[in-house]
């Protein structure tokens, strides 16, 4: 399990000390964080006794002549001893400990570890603007010696999410600017060779000591990723010397990589020296994660660090245990390189999702899974790159990095002679959410939809044409649910203030507020005669109303956790709710009782169900990974598919109960086959997770709403040629 700590630091300083340091714990993103406060106390010799690290550290540097990628300047002290400096570090680790176990601060430390497990993918965010707190060797806390795949992070104090674009069509690779700036006293070609044994994987131009005017130009050109390798400086403003006699501030190039994160710059990695300023300049333009080096970086080891970091990351790691485990491996160079594992750090603007490789090419992610997957994954389905990621970088060392894949040719032959299922096309692109879409909904006749957004908005659209036909807005909050009456006419949705809003669609005008759950309400449900109305909520409750009249008929208590789905029988007698205490429970509609006993068997929340139109089958996603099929009737379980690499989110069955789409935290749509349970294909369109899913009366459309704030339409899903697939395998 992912799990996101923020460590918000507040105001104070090491000399007087932090009088409210936060800590939030996201456990889940649909969930809301869970809050601990404490202080720190002051801590005046931690700032005296980096200070000493930092002088011996350069001069060090200087005396060993270690090649560093900057000009390290002489300093005044001139007999440096190795057994000095180790004693200073080991005092600088002890006195950061005894800081961070202190009582005041006790607190946020033993409730992290009582709801963290060793197990857990951790990112801890460090929420500071102090630029000596940047500095500070945060990893050397003893909290992750107990937690192997967690890493440290820095993030400003305020921050907000990049305005850029996340889809882009006909990409396949990673493109690749590599920048090989002024490689005085440095190895540059062998930076080169390296990045070139990623050909398979990316698409790579190379600026050799470019000129300004060349460089500036070449940023506006939509690249994937930007690769520094040269000297650079943190001073009053981070340099970066582009030739032997240009040097630059980020600011220089202020306008080119604006435009980069507008078409969705999304990573920069500064291998290069003594990073922070640097960092700090493009965090003020909101780029989403950044790699830097606190200090003075020797040669080899910037080397040694990008080969780790890059055979992790592509092979599949998250981007931060990619980090940790490149910048713990660096630890067989500190007889020669003194603290090499203290220089490599993150940037995460928290308003964004730390990323993997497969973010960056979703070809580069087909090509590593198809070998282990069933055949109709080798079979080459639509691909869309995910935006732009710049990563201004010295990224080398990967000998035989090429050989870790197969090519795509030997997949596209091995396609060849497997059965290709008919391929599915992304239509159209709904743009104009500015958050999240937690909920899609399409009208019985086809002809329109419905989305709802953590941007408080509901949006209504023509399906076909895409046209937005008007926005609803009110002031409840967030949109977590949208339901679309049986005539066409009402629109209600679930409201993150914890009400329930009854609209009319013609009109754009609220009818009804319907008030009486104690949380946000996650789930909207209308019946087939479109008189009930059920909703589902974060306070364990689901109530059925009045449509018509508002009038609430019954609360119904059964789950003991926050029911996040319900769905209606086509028949219109029962309803299935699912819930975050691992069952889907099935009600009679008209007399809110159980009709059987819970439906038992995720091993964790059930975000999503579905009911089939046959009035047979009942579909539940959990965030296990798994979906399972079972029978409405009888409970019986029928079978588990299981392909998801993260929770499942969403859910959406065809109206000829053939296919069923999944969407995930994983950022993939799988469409399955509801007969066999064999995997059809993968769609990889959006750069977040998947929140939700519909598929149109006809059976012909499938929309996607993610955190991406993108809604997808998919066209093709019920063709003449799928249907025909569909029945040659179909084992029934």
């Amino acid at each position: 399990m992912s799990q996101l700590v923020v460590l918000s630091l507040g105001t104070g300083d090491l000399h007087s000390g932090f009088p409210v340091v936060t800590a939030h714990l996201w456990e889940c993103p649909e969930l809301p964080p869970v809050k601990f406060i404490g202080r720190l106390p002051a801590a005046p010799q931690i700032s005296v006794t980096y200070r000493s690290w930092q002088l011996l550290y350069h001069a060090l540097c200087h005396r060993l002549d270690l090649s560093a990628r900057i000009e390290v300047e002489a300093s005044d002290i001139t007999n440096v001893s190795a057994v000095e400096f180790s004693e200073l570090c080991e005092q600088l680790v002890d006195q950061i400990n005894v800081w961070l176990n202190s009582e005041p601060f006790r607190n946020i430390d033993q409730q992290l570890r009582t709801n963290l497990n060793a197990s857990d993918e951790i990112r801890v965010l460090i929420e500071t603007n102090d630029p000596l707190l940047r500095r500070l060797p945060w990893h050397v806390w003893s909290f992750f010696e107990h937690y192997p795949k967690a890493e440290i992070a820095l993030s400003a104090s305020e921050y907000q999410r990049s305005q850029s674009s996340s889809f882009r069509n006909n990409q396949d690779k990673v493109r690749i600017l590599a920048i090989l700036g002024n490689s005085q006293g440095i190895n540059l070609n062998q930076d080169r060779a390296f990045l070139e044994q990623l050909s398979d994987q990316a698409e790579i131009e190379f600026l050799v000591e470019p000129q300004r005017k060349q460089l500036n130009e070449r940023l506006w050109q939509g690249w994937d990723v930007l690769f520094f390798a040269g000297h650079s400086s943190s001073q009053e403003k981070g340099l970066i010397q582009i030739n032997p006699t240009d040097s630059l501030t980020l600011d220089q190039l202020k306008y080119a990589l604006k435009q980069a994160i507008a078409q969705g710059l999304k990573l920069a990695v500064f291998n290069s020296c003594d990073g922070l300023g640097l960092v700090q300049q493009l965090a003020d333009l909101h780029i989403p994660q950044m790699i830097a080096m606190r200090e003075p970086v020797p040669d080899l080891v910037a080397q040694e660090f990008l080969k780790h970091f890059l055979k992790a990351f592509v092979q599949g790691e998250p981007l931060y245990l990619a980090v940790r485990q490149a910048r713990e491996q660096l630890q067989g160079l500190e007889d020669h390189f003194p603290c090499a594992t203290w220089l490599p750090v993150i940037y995460q603007n928290p308003a964004e999702q730390p990323l993997r490789w497969k973010n960056l090419s979703h070809q580069n992610h087909k090509v590593a899974q198809d070998k282990l997957t069933h055949f109709q994954r080798q079979a080459p389905w639509l691909l869309v790159g995910s935006g732009v990621a710049i990563v201004l970088a010295l990224m080398s060392g990967i000998n035989g990095f090429s050989s870790l894949f197969p090519t795509v040719s030997s997949i596209e032959q091995q396609a060849a002679r497997s059965p290709k299922l008919p391929e599915l096309s992304i239509a159209h692109t709904f743009p104009g959410h500015k958050e999240a879409v937690w909920s899609v909904a399409i009208s019985p006749g086809g002809q329109t939809f419905a989305s709802g957004s953590e941007d408080s908005t509901i949006k209504l659209w023509h399906l076909k044409t895409g046209e937005l036909i008007r926005t609803l807005a009110g002031d409840s909050g967030a949109v977590r649910s949208v339901a679309i009456s049986p005539d066409g006419q009402t629109l209600v949705s679930g409201q993150s203030d914890n009400t329930v809003h009854i609209w009319n669609i013609k009109t754009g005008k609220l009818k009804q507020t319907l008030r009486g759950h104690l949380a946000p309400v996650w789930a909207v449900a209308i019946s087939s005669d479109g008189q009930t109305l059920a909703t589902g909520s974060y306070d364990g409750t689901i109530k059925l109303w009045n449509l018509n009249t508002g009038e609430l008929n019954q609360t119904l208590a059964g789950h003991s956790g926050p029911v996040w789905s319900i769905s209606m029988s086509p028949d219109g007698n029962s309803f299935a709710s699912a819930s975050s205490d691992k069952t889907v429970k099935i009600w009679n509609l008209q007399t809110g009782e159980l009709l059987r006993p819970p439906l038992i068997g995720h091993s964790d929340a059930v975000r999503t169900v579905v009911i089939g139109s046959d009035n047979q089958t009942l579909v539940s996603g959990s965030w296990d990974r798994t979906i399972k099929i079972w029978n409405l009737h009888t409970g019986e379980l029928g079978r588990t598919l299981s392909g998801h690499e993260n929770r499942i989110t969403a859910l959406a069955l065809s109206p000829n109960n053939q296919t069923i789409a999944s969407g995930s935290v994983d950022q993939t749509i799988m469409l399955w086959n509801l007969g066999t349970g064999e995997s059809l294909t993968t769609l990889s369109p959006h750069s977040d997770w998947i929140l939700s899913l519909a598929i149109s009366p006809d059976g012909q459309a499938l929309l996607s709403g993610s955190r991406d704030r993108n809604i997808f339409r998919f066209d093709g899903l019920q063709s003449q040629n799928w249907s025909a697939f569909l029945t040659r395998h179909n084992r029934f």
